[in-house]
Order: structure tokens, then C-alpha cells, then sequence
């Protein structure tokens, strides 16, 4: 290349062009720099300058580089005011803009030019403003919790992936973290929020082994109330997922009040109320082996319903893995007459199906079930279809079973079984509730918690009430409702069929118009005190007592367990047949009165019975010895009665209609079912009851009698 006249730089250099007024010129370069520029004298200048690059304070490696080693780098492009000072980066996908844009005279503007958006910006107060998702420590955004957040950090270490917040003052208070909500539609909006919105989560979400979406436990603030201005409140949810569940389920509420709902854990807000059988364990249970086992109630009709009906029990299944149907409660026969049942299939999972014809079936289900081999509480409310599913006071299912069900069938009710002979549950069971009515949550939670039945939902039963008085604070429903009688004026809301109310006593308490009611509540319910080894008490008053199997402590009974005193504790009810009976040869036939009966109640070895003989007719034959009445439910102990001789002594009512002395006075022996008939005239010495006292006609040998002794 030539050069020009006049240029006098080193020798070393090619002289292309001096600058006017200065001792640099330009020259041809070094085999890595097209031009260069030198002083006069020969030494390098800062600046290089090739086809494709441009080298400020050394030689470039980019097509710009400023490299001044230990001096001060700057570059710096300067205009006027309201002017746009930009550096526009662009390849043949994108184009981004940094700088300011005309009139952001106090703006620092990262630009997506070809997206049209402001990525990052930097006001005049030195608020930093994204626009975007903004990762630290990530090298791609990232789903979290459902969604990809605009805030993620990720490291490996603690430090590395932790946020910190701190206030440094001289005050109390402290840094915060605000979540907000508002119903507008647009960025900045303070549309004013309503009742139940939201406001904002903290989400726990682990990865699963695929993502990062699925929730362990999350503390939602939601609005509790009816918002206005300066008047927002509020309530805290905390919820948790369970072992195998796939989303969270509310564990506790503190509302706008400060009331703290523990949900599930409905004890820790009843203190004093605990369910004995299911926290401590304490009452006596039975234990099912899922063979044989069972509680036979038998075709009752107050375990008959219609559209509405609510059954609790406390079940501890002997594995969380359950095999075959487990049969907890059912009036069901397969066969013809299915009613309703309630169990656990192999599945675990909760079934409870209903019949309203007697040969169809639909069933509600739960999802599948951990801790099955823990106690726990599951109660079921039927309303026309309407079915809820709880566990521990918590609803876990909804959903929709006949809409009615059979009522005409002859199921047996067995505790333990779903029908005879099929689908025995295995595991423990210490308590059965039956409703005629459809619980609300709130007396779920209640049941859960170890309340006892209300007041107002003692001596319910199926019994058509078609005239009569109503007993105040009891409950009852209006089956029927004719016109012309009035229920307003008593407690209920309106006057129609279907209604439900609690019987305010309000005169008048009685209706004439055939309306149909029925008390509405527990119609069977059993529990530890009424636990025994041959039966199992009803305590509702309709004495639908289950027989432990065959009743005769076979191997078809479930254990009785956790009885403290062993039969000591024991509760029994039961009929008995009294018997007429001799010492010696016995008569050729009795005929007995259609009410000849008994009843008994045995507590632990303790009996009390009362009862009712008469005849109808007697064939004497070779008869001899004295008399006595048999078919005791339980024979007398060697020692009976504390007397010392082991004599039990009974009561005599009415004694009449007898051929001979009338009886005025019982006694039993130890070691017998019997006791003896004795009379006894004013001031004079007792007297035995013998054949020849016997009437043999119709009506004759009125007795009625109770006693008490031990067995």
C-alpha cells in the first residue's frame, strides 16, 4: 500500500494516513490488526481496528473489546434531553434493546423489541421492575406447585437456595411478606374482594419422581366475612395431604373470630368430650376374626328407613391391608332382600350401597384408605340418595345412592356382617350408632368427639305417630303432613311433609288430624357399657339387642376384650319362659297364657328378673311334690343373696285364681333355675304350695313376680 508524502512514523510501520493536528497515524497493522494507530515516535496506540472488530487498550478477541488492564474502561454515549440513548442487539430470531426510550429521561429500560415488552426496568428511585419470570440459580423456568412461578431460586446447598428478609431499625418491627388479591382484571386494579375469595398460598410441593406439581401441605389466607373498606377479614386453612390421598385436605380453620376448627382433629376444640373406646381405649370392644365372627340383631323395623338414615361406627381393621368384603353393618340379603350395607372391600376403600327395590344396588365409594389398622371413626348420612362419607368427623366422599330405600324386605341386621354366613369383618369394634334421620357435619363432628347422643335424639324410633302429645326438646319429622293441623306454632319452620324440628312444648302440643310424625334420632346404639359375651345391649330404649353370635358363646362370637373386671362389667337383656314345676313327677301337659313371659337384665353376675305366669290348662296325671316356678335365665350361684344359707328370696306381686293356697311367698336354692312357692296366713307359719293347690282351668295360676340374685 502506498504512503502518503510528508508521514514520518517509525520504520517498522506502514504509513497510511496522518491525522490532522496530532502526531498519530495510521498504518498498517500486525498480522492480527487490519489498521492500527501509532504516535509519532512509534508507540502503539490503544486503539485497533480490523475488518470485524474493534480493540480499545490491547488487541480485540470480540468485535468489541475494551481491555485497559489496570486503567479505568468506559464507553459512553451521550445526547440530549428527552433523547433515546439505546445499544440494540440483534440476530436473525431476536432483537433487544438496552438504554432509554424518547421522554424516559429516569428510565433504564432492558427491551424486547421484537416481542414489543419491557423485560426489566430501572426507575428514577431505583426500583428494579420485571415484567417476566425471573430464575436464580436455574438455567430454565421451572412448573412448581401447578405452575410456573415469576420468582423461582434453586442451589444445592442451603445458602445457595434460601431467601432472607431483614430489617435493620431501631424499632420493633420487622420485614414482611405480603400476599394480595383483588377482582379486577387488570394490573394495579383494587377491585374490592367478597367473601371465601383467597388471598394468597404458601405451597409445599416436593418432587414426585416426575415433577414438582403435587402438594404435601399448604397455609392458604382467605376472606371470612363480607369485605368493605378498611374492614377485610379474614381466616387462616391449613391442610395437609394424607398417606396415599393426591391432594390436600383442610386439618385446621382459624376464622375472623379467633375460633380454631381442628377438623379432623375435632377433639383438641372438646376438651372433657373424648370418646374413651377410641382415644384410650379404655371401654370394653370386641374383636372380630373374619371367619365366623358376628352380632345377629335380627329383622327389626326401627332398622327400617325410608330416604333418610345416618349409621357411625368405631372400627380398627386387624391390617391396613384388607382381604375379601369386610362387613361392618348391613340389612342385606343377596338373594332378594337387599336393603343397605356398609364395608370395606379388598380395594380399601369404604362401600356403602342401597337398595330401593330390593334387588338393585348402588354403591358410594371412597378413595383408598390408609390406616385402616388404626381406630377410626366413619359415619355415613343418607338423605333421598344424598350421601356423605366421613372419616373422624372430616367429609372424604360425596355422592348419590338410591334415592330411596327397601323397606319390606326380612334381612337380618347383622354387626360384623353384611349378611349371614358372608363377609365377615376383621378387626375391632367398640361402638355402633343408627339414625333415622340425616346428621348434620356439625353433629358428625360431635359423634366423633365423643359427645353422647343428644337429648332431643333419645327414644326415636320408627313407631307412625298419627295423634297425640309432643314431649319438648325432642326431635320429629313430619312424614305426612294433612291439612289442618298445625306445627308452626310448635317449632317447625312450615307445615309440610319432610320437615324436621325440635318440639318447643308451645301450647297446644298435641295434633287431631292424622298428620303422620315419627321421633326422630338414635334407634339402636351400643357401646362398651352395654358389651357382653352373649349380647350386645341396645341403649336407645328399642331393645334391638344384638345376640353375640349364637348367643350361647360359641365360635361364631366375637371376643370380648378390655373388660376390666372380666364378667363383672358385663351387660346383658333377654326374655325368659317361666315354667310350672314339681318336685317329683311331673304333670302330663301345661297349657300356658299367651302373655305368660319374662324379661331379665343381667350387670356382671348380678340378675334381676320380672315376670308373668298363668295357664290356660293342666293335665295333672301322676303330679306330686311341691311347686315351684322354672326357666330362670341363669342358675343361682353356690352362695346367693349374702344369706348364709344360699336361699335368694323373690317378690310377689298379685298371686291369684289358684285351686288351692294362693302363693304370697318365693324362694330359690343355690345351684338351681327355680324358685319354690310358699304361702303364708296372718300370724301363722309358712306353708309349701303343693300339686293339689293347682288350678287346672282357664286362667288359673296367676302369679306375676321379680327377684333379684346372683348368678
Amino acid at each position: 500500500m502506498a504512503s502518503l508524502e510528508g508521514v514520518s512514523v517509525a520504520s517498522s510501520y506502514t504509513s497510511l494516513l496522518k491525522l490532522s493536528g496530532n502526531t498519530d497515524t495510521l498504518v498498517d497493522g500486525d498480522g492480527s490488526n487490519a489498521i492500527q494507530v501509532v504516535d509519532g515516535d512509534g508507540t502503539i496506540s490503544p486503539l485497533y481496528l480490523n475488518k470485524d472488530r474493534l480493540g480499545i487498550g490491547g488487541q480485540p478477541s470480540y468485535q468489541l473489546d475494551i481491555n485497559l488492564g489496570s486503567g479505568v474502561a468506559q464507553a459512553r454515549i451521550n445526547t440530549g434531553a428527552n433523547a433515546k440513548t439505546s445499544l440494540i442487539f440483534k440476530n436473525s430470531v431476536q432483537e433487544w434493546e438496552i438504554g432509554n426510550s424518547v421522554g424516559d429521561n429516569n428510565k433504564f429500560t432492558i427491551r424486547d423489541i421484537t416481542d414489543s415488552r419491557n423485560a426489566f426496568v430501572i426507575d428514577g428511585s431505583g426500583n428494579a421492575i420485571f415484567s417476566d419470570s425471573v430464575g436464580i440459580g436455574v438455567s430454565t423456568m421451572e412448573s412448581t406447585g401447578g405452575g410456573v412461578s415469576r420468582l423461582q431460586v434453586e442451589g444445592t446447598t442451603h445458602e445457595t437456595s434460601s431467601v432472607s428478609i431483614t430489617r435493620n431499625s431501631n424499632s420493633a418491627n420487622a420485614g414482611y411478606l405480603t400476599f394480595s388479591k383483588s377482582r379486577g382484571t387488570s394490573v394495579n386494579s383494587d377491585t374490592i374482594v367478597q367473601d371465601d375469595d383467597a388471598i394468597g398460598s404458601i405451597l409445599f410441593a416436593p418432587a414426585d419422581g416426575t415433577d414438582r406439581n403435587s402438594i404435601s401441605a399448604s397455609i392458604q389466607g382467605a376472606i371470612d366475612g363480607t369485605p368493605g373498606s378498611n374492614d377485610v377479614p379474614g381466616r387462616l386453612v391449613f391442610s395437609t395431604t394424607a398417606d396415599g390421598a393426591n391432594s390436600v385436605t383442610e386439618r385446621m380453620i382459624i376464622d375472623s373470630e379467633g375460633t380454631a376448627d381442628h377438623k379432623g382433629n375435632y377433639i383438641v376444640n372438646e376438651q372433657g368430650r373424648q370418646d374413651f373406646t377410641a382415644n384410650s381405649i379404655s371401654s370394653p370392644y370386641y374383636r372380630f376374626d373374619g371367619t365366623d365372627d358376628l352380632i345377629n340383631i335380627g329383622d327389626e323395623a326401627n332398622l327400617e328407613f325410608n330416604t333418610n338414615m345416618s349409621i357411625s361406627v368405631w372400627v380398627k381393621f386387624s391390617s391396613a391391608t384388607i382381604t375379601g368384603v369386610n362387613g361392618i353393618f348391613g340389612k342385606w340379603l343377596d338373594s332378594a332382600d337387599k336393603e343397605y350395607f356398609l364395608a370395606v372391600l379388598d380395594d380399601e376403600k369404604l362401600y356403602f350401597y342401597t337398595s330401593s327395590s330390593g334387588s338393585n344396588a348402588t354403591a358410594v365409594a371412597t378413595d383408598v384408605l390408609t390406616g385402616l389398622d388404626k381406630w377410626n371413626n366413619f359415619t355415613v348420612t343418607y338423605n333421598a340418595g344424598a350421601v356423605t362419607i366421613y372419616r373422624n368427623g372430616v367429609s372424604i366422599k360425596t355422592g348419590t345412592g338410591e334415592s330411596s330405600l327397601h323397606r319390606t324386605g326380612s334381612a337380618n341386621a347383622y354387626i360384623g356382617a353384611y349378611q349371614a354366613g358372608a363377609n365377615f369383618f376383621n378387626g375391632e369394634m367398640s361402638k355402633v350408632q343408627l339414625f333415622n334421620n340425616t346428621l348434620t357435619a356439625t353433629e358428625v363432628k360431635e359423634l366423633y368427639s365423643g359427645a353422647s347422643v343428644p337429648y332431643k335424639y333419645k327414644g326415636a324410633n320408627q313407631t307412625n305417630l298419627t295423634s297425640g302429645t309432643l314431649v319438648k326438646g325432642k326431635a320429629y319429622r313430619i312424614t305426612t303432613y294433612n291439612s289442618n293441623d298445625d306445627f308452626t306454632n310448635l317449632g317447625a319452620s312450615s307445615n309440610a311433609t319432610g320437615v324436621e324440628f325440635v318440639s318447643t312444648g308451645t301450647t297446644p302440643t298435641e295434633w287431631l288430624h292424622s298428620s303422620v310424625l315419627h321421633p326422630i334420632g338414635a334407634v339402636a346404639e351400643y357401646d362398651g357399657s352395654s358389651a357382653g359375651s352373649k349380647v350386645w345391649g341396645d341403649k336407645s330404649g328399642n331393645g334391638l339387642h344384638g345376640t353375640v353370635g349364637a348367643g350361647t358363646l360359641d365360635a361364631t362370637a366375637p371376643t370380648l376384650e378390655n373388660t376390666p373386671y372380666d364378667a363383672g362389667t358385663e351387660y346383658e337383656e333377654g326374655l325368659f319362659s317361666p315354667t310350672l314345676i314339681t318336685s317329683g313327677n311331673g304333670f302330663t301337659s301345661v297349657t300356658y297364657d299367651g302373655a305368660n313371659g319374662g324379661k331379665y337384665v343381667r350387670v356382671g353376675n348380678l340378675v334381676h328378673v320380672q315376670g308373668f305366669l298363668s295357664t290356660d290348662a293342666i293335665t295333672v296325671g301322676s303330679a306330686s311334690g311341691n311347686i315351684a316356678i322354672g326357666g330362670l335365665p341363669y342358675a343361682l350361684s353356690s352362695v346367693s343373696s349374702g344369706l348364709q344359707d344360699g336361699h335368694a328370696s323373690f317378690t310377689i306381686g298379685v298371686s291369684k285364681s289358684w285351686a288351692g293356697e294362693n302363693p304370697t311367698r318365693a324362694v330359690a336354692d343355690a345351684n338351681t333355675s327355680q324358685f319354690g312357692l310358699y304361702y303364708q296366713e296372718h300370724n301363722a307359719d309358712y306353708g309349701i304350695v303343693e300339686v293339689a293347690d293347682v288350678g287346672t282351668g282357664t286362667n288359673h295360676n296367676i302369679i306375676y313376680f321379680s327377684g333379684t340374685y346372683k348368678a
